[in-house]
């Protein structure tokens, strides 16, 4: 009879068993440690973060010249037949919005709101009043002029904005990061008031989540 020769099975060396033994038990541990990590890591840097933007907006509420900015407003649409614009009006109109440079009222608010940017390089501050209609608004100021002005609001230009235009009527914070066009942020919108308790405007900053 022929001698029948039985295959083995491959198998592990010691060094290999005690590798595998290792992933299987040390990675999953290690990796939900570092998830945890992460993840406390995370909501820690985003409290301090929502605390800094919070007493950011108060101080720019409290330190911006209200009558300066009421009366800028006021010349530019008893001056240019683009101010108000119309409603209805496209965002991206040519006609929606123009930085009125030769208003000297403009440069005074506008070195207000550089002022203010230099506290905070990395957020995007900007101002507005009540538009025409509920859920819209009228920008006028960015602090984008001087860091990107081909992406910034222009004064005097309609924004469909509900949650701008809601800000007018209490302070609105938006804590969960959301994405758009220009990256991730975290923002918080606040209502300017006159002094006798009027609001005529708010305030919105956002900051890279």
């Amino acid at each position: 009879d022929s001698l029948q020769v039985k295959k083995k099975r491959p198998t592990l060396s010691v060094r290999n068993r005690i590798w595998v033994m290792f992933v299987l038990v040390f990675l999953p541990a290690n990796s939900i440690a570092y998830y945890l990590y992460y993840r406390y890591t995370v909501q820690n840097e985003l409290k301090l973060l929502t605390t800094d933007l919070s007493n950011h907006v108060a101080g720019i509420a409290a330190t911006i010249d209200i009558e300066t900015f009421k009366a800028l407003y006021q010349e530019e649409a008893a001056s240019n037949l683009n101010c108000p614009p119309k409603p209805g009006t496209a965002f991206s109109d040519e006609s929606n919005g123009y930085f009125p440079t030769d208003n000297l009222l403009f440069h005074k608010h506008m070195g207000w709101l550089k002022t203010i940017s230099q506290f905070a390089l990395s957020s995007s501050i900007y101002t507005y009043i009540p538009g025409p209609d509920s859920g819209y608004v009228i920008m006028i100021s960015s602090s984008w002029y001087y860091t990107n002005p081909e992406e910034s609001f222009k004064f005097c230009q309609l924004y469909e904005a509900p949650t701008l235009y809601k800000s007018l009527f209490g302070r609105i914070d938006v804590w969960e990061p959301y994405h758009d066009e220009y990256g991730d942020w975290i923002s918080t919108y606040a209502p300017l008031f006159a002094a006798d308790g009027v609001v005529v405007g708010g305030v919105g900053v956002d900051v890279p989540a």
